[in-house]
């Protein structure tokens, strides 16, 4: 709750100091702001804290929006009131929308390091969204009457762009100040940005303040001239009328002819004078003579006539004489006795008389207007009658104002002597006041309102270059956020890529040293079987006594296989590193596999007088499906490692059953290991001594290849040891295997397989003597009597001229290699249904592959397995002997 209410009085304060700075200094008549910040604080606030930030930019909105009113309590009129809401909703609703399309539309909430995601958010947080609050904002102030309709577009564009250069800025740079995580880094880019910023809104209220101050010396100068224009308007107004009173006055009889001759020079050198009349005093019982005098003059269907009630025997005063401009209409007859102001008229006797405004009869539109009126007296000083200049208030304002050129200047006149006061000559549309000024006429004041109307003021030029300064301010940011992001950019991919450099080359060196160590201890695991060998065959061959020599011959077939483990431990390392290594599930039956097992290790645990048991619980299947290969040559190993490192005590190997899985545990009571050491346990070429002076042997390879072999029978390896106290090593392997079923079922250790090759004609192909002899004598040993060729070129010869029945082709010879031969064989001698079997000690799945291409028919790997020749030899004669028609 308090981080909230922190959150909400930092936006709050945020949102409308900016907006109060903003309309003191960039301000146009309070509402035209070319950049308004608090429209990108408030976008920012919610990318930044999420929807917490809508409290604060609320509060915000509603005090700045309370800036505009002439006091407080403007806040208790309910229109007033609701205009303010409704625009803090509309600003809000229009923060949100603009952070809920970046965050949940586009997916993309500013990414700063990203130019085109940048400016596609802020295109669409800014210029889009923004015109929610300049239309809500530009239709409620028409609709109170603070502008008028026909500010519509103008209004709605300045605020528009007011909140889209405020969002295109701040925004990014209040992001710029959370995100970029160096203080340097924000600087760099906030602090130029914040410098031109202010220079821009400094330099333009200073100018737009300045030229308002001379537009304003320059428009009271228009107002004083309208001012005196008006005065000098009025002074003739009173003077002409007094002429032609004068003029009546000492005339003794005044013709019709006279009095328009007289009337119409007076009128043509006073163009605001609309008409000038003659209103003699006629008592009741002379109306007829009159109006058949007039008749007579050519005044056609003259007649007396009032506009409202009047006293029948009350002395009338009916227009006679008349002079009319074009825009009036004659009202020759019409009785002013009977108009509203006579009364008035009455009580000014010897005063020239100015009328309230009324509508004119003469006029065909209904203008206000009024008359001045002056009294002509007799000799005796009697009235005679009125003279009077008719006056239309607009023809008035238009005559008066014709020969000014003023631009943007109008003219509101009040009858400030009538309760209430009385609005003579209103204004199409309400602008700014620059004079109010009151003139007194006779019998009545008048007060002129003079505004400026119509377009922005002259000084708008600065808004504009305003609006174009903030842009620059914008592409500067957008330039110094895209130049800095890079630079983060670069610089974190350089220390990403400098830190994983380094750690390559503590791996590499690592690698290095465990390799260096590796062959270090593969030469003392490679020389140690060889030396027995060797030395043991030079014993046996120095033996006279044939049982002698042939116990040498045995233990140097045991060193023989303990050099064979080392060689299979490194391909089969090798094929799973490259994902080689194939797997198939089978049948097994564990009794047989733990015995077998036992028996495999008796002959080492023997000689140390150390007792291996096994163990299978009751509740366990007789039978488990997996790869019986693997799993054996996992288990033995564990077997191996639990020999090698106890001097004394129990190896035991326990099968349990758990809910879905078999579990295989081989513990010792050896030398254990420390928790340091069984991390780095797993790791190929790791041995808890990688001295070559070590106690133990080992290639370093053994429980990395059974993790990565149980791993792939799906299971998992795991070790629980103590120093000094033994160790415990339990495979888990699924009772489900997901491998596939294995076809040919392989034969078992020891078992020999039962072929005669008496009549079969075999072609060994071979460079080598020793393995010549070597593989004829295992040929021999089964009735075969085989040819032998010492290379590629004489395979293809001996095939060439004689029968065979199958071919063992050495792939690597010198003259032509095993593989060119075969090609040779099927391309060219044609001889496609000759079983070819390869024999070579390369061991790799692509070598197998290429020996297919060429037409090799099956592959055996060296050193030769005597069960595993033979099998491959059965095979391939019994699919010629099948595949023959008889």
């Amino acid at each position: 709750m308090k981080n909230l209410f922190n959150l909400s009085l930092v936006v709050a304060l945020g949102y409308f100091i900016t907006g109060f700075l903003s309309n003191t200094l960039l301000s146009v008549e309070g509402y035209a702001v070319a950049s308004w910040p608090p429209s990108g604080i408030a976008l920012a606030a919610l990318l930044i804290a999420g929807r917490r930030a809508l409290l604060g930019i609320f509060i915000g909105a509603l005090l700045t929006n309370t800036l505009h009113l002439e006091s407080l309590a403007g806040l208790l009129h309910w229109q007033v009131a609701s205009q303010a809401a409704l625009v803090t909703l509309a600003s809000t609703f229009q923060a949100f929308l603009g952070y809920w399309l970046i965050t949940k539309v586009l997916r993309a909430p500013l990414d700063l390091s990203d130019l085109k995601c940048s400016m596609v958010s802020i295109l669409v947080g800014g210029p889009l969204v923004c015109i929610i609050a300049a239309a809500v904002g530009t239709e409620l102030l028409i609709f109170n009457g603070v502008i008028s309709a026909s500010g519509r577009w103008e209004n709605f564009i300045t605020w528009w762009i007011g909140d889209s250069i405020g969002v295109m800025i701040f925004t990014p740079l209040l992001l710029v100040g959370f995100n970029f995580a160096v203080v340097r880094h924000r600087l760099q880019v906030v602090v130029p940005s914040l410098i031109i910023y202010a220079v821009i809104s400094v330099t333009f209220y200073l100018a737009a303040n300045a030229k308002k101050e001379q537009n304003q010396r320059y428009y009271n100068s228009q107002a004083q001239v309208i001012v005196e224009q008006l005065g000098t308007v009025f002074t003739r107004l009173r003077a002409n009328t007094q002429i032609l009173a004068s003029f009546m006055t000492h005339s003794q009889e005044v013709s019709r002819r006279e009095f328009d001759e007289f009337t119409r020079k007076q009128m043509a050198y006073n163009p605001e004078i609309n008409a000038l009349v003659w209103m003699p005093k006629v008592s009741p019982q002379d109306v007829a003579a009159l109006e058949q005098q007039a008749r007579s003059e050519g005044v056609a269907q003259y007649r007396v006539f009032s506009r409202f009630d009047r006293q029948t025997e009350a002395d009338q005063f009916p227009v006679y004489y008349g002079q009319f401009s074009s825009r009036l209409k004659s009202v020759f007859g019409l009785d002013i006795s009977a108009e509203p102001y006579f009364p008035a008229l009455l009580t000014h006797s010897g005063q020239l008389f100015v009328t309230p405004a009324f509508a004119l009869e003469s006029s065909p539109e209904g203008d206000l207007g009024f008359l001045v009126v002056s009294e002509v007296l007799d000799e005796q000083g009697q009235i005679r009658g009125y003279v009077a200049a008719v006056i239309s208030l607009p023809l008035l304002k238009q005559s008066a104002l014709a020969r000014l050129a003023f631009d943007g200047i109008d003219v509101e006149v009040l009858d400030i002597s009538a309760e209430p006061h009385q609005v003579i000559l209103p204004l199409v549309e309400h602008d700014e006041l620059i004079m109010s000024h009151d003139v007194t006429t006779s019998s009545r004041q008048w007060r002129l309102n003079i505004y400026r109307q119509g377009g922005r003021p002259l000084w708008s030029g600065y808004w504009y270059a305003q609006v174009v300064g903030m842009l620059f301010v914008w592409l500067l940011t957008t330039f110094l956020i895209a130049i800095t992001g890079s630079n983060i950019r670069v610089r974190d991919q350089v220390a990403k890529q400098t830190k994983v450099l380094r750690e390559e080359k503590a791996k590499a060196d690592a690698a290095n040293s465990a390799k260096s160590q590796f062959l270090a201890n593969m030469g003392h695991e490679i020389r140690t079987p060889i030396n027995g060998i060797k030395g043991l065959h030079y014993l046996a061959m120095q033996q006279e006594d044939w049982h002698k020599g042939k116990q040498y011959v045995a233990q140097a077939d045991n060193a023989l296989s303990v050099l064979l483990r080392v060689l299979n431990d490194l391909l089969d390392f090798s094929k799973m590193e490259a994902g080689k290594l194939d797997l198939h599930q089978e049948p097994i039956v564990i009794d047989e596999l733990c015995a077998e097992l036992q028996q495999l290790v008796r002959v080492e645990s023997s000689q140390k007088s150390l007792l291996v048991e096994y163990e299978v619980e009751a509740n366990v299947a007789p039978v488990f499906y997996t790869d019986m290969i693997r799993l054996k040559q996992v288990l033995l190993n564990l077997l191996n490692n639990a020999v090698k490192f106890t001097q004394q005590g129990v190896i035991r190997l326990k099968v349990a059953d758990g809910q879905d899985e078999l579990c295989f545990s081989v513990s010792d009571t050896g030398i254990g290991m420390r928790k340091e050491i069984q991390k780095q346990l797993f790791k190929p070429f790791s041995q808890a001594d990688g001295s070559t002076s070590r106690r133990f042997g080992g290639t370093g390879l053994g429980l990395s290849i059974c993790q990565k072999l149980v791993s792939l029978m799906g299971g998992r390896i795991e070790l629980e040891s103590e120093e000094g106290q033994g160790s415990c090593f339990r495979v888990y392997l699924p009772k489900q295997s997901s491998l596939p079923m294995r076809q040919d079922m392989p034969p078992q250790r020891g078992e020999q397989i039962q072929i005669d090759l008496t009549d079969v004609a075999i072609l060994l192909v071979e460079d080598n003597p020793l393995n010549q002899q070597v593989a004829k004598a295992m040929l021999e040993g089964k009735g075969a009597k085989p040819d032998i060729a010492n290379d590629g070129v004489e395979a293809v010869a001996m095939v060439g001229r004689k029968h065979y029945d199958l071919v063992l082709m050495d792939i690597q010879m010198p003259n032509m290699d095993g593989l060119t031969a075969t090609r040779e064989i099927r391309n060219e001698l044609l001889l496609s249904d000759l079983p070819i079997i390869g024999l070579s000690a390369n061991a790799q799945e692509q070598d197998l592959k290429l020996a297919q291409h060429c037409g090799m028919n099956d592959y055996v790997v060296k050193p030769i397995e005597a069960n595993t020749l033979f099998s491959s030899i059965a095979r391939q004669l019994a699919q010629r002997v099948g595949s023959r028609s008889y």
